[in-house]
């Protein structure tokens, strides 16, 4: 997979990871939505938005199979730490993060 192509893997993951704030009412960052990141580690998705997630799993899973991301890709990963399984939108970032 060209360089280009890993780089919009990644961008399209920050997408899903942005969220609104808590007062709208709506639940997202929840922790029931995981994505991966190019190395394989697992981050809190908003569950609001299930078309950028969709689209994010599907180019996460064509560069693990092109042999460019994911945990046996040498591209510079560390270990990962445990998967999330809660989470919140962080009102100062618009990001979704682990823990409660």
């Amino acid at each position: 997979m060209p360089r280009s192509a890993l780089v919009s893997c990644s961008l399209g993951l920050q997408n899903a990871l942005q969220c609104t704030s808590t007062a709208v009412g709506l639940v997202q960052c929840s922790g029931s939505a995981l994505l991966q990141d190019p190395c394989g580690c697992f981050h809190v998705a908003n569950e609001a938005h299930p078309d950028n997630i969709g689209i994010e799993d599907m180019a996460y899973q064509e560069c693990v199979a092109d042999g460019c991301c994911g945990p046996q890709a040498t591209i510079g990963c560390s270990a990962c730490p445990p998967a999330p399984t809660t989470g919140h939108c962080d009102s100062f970032t618009s990001v979704c993060v682990p823990g409660p």
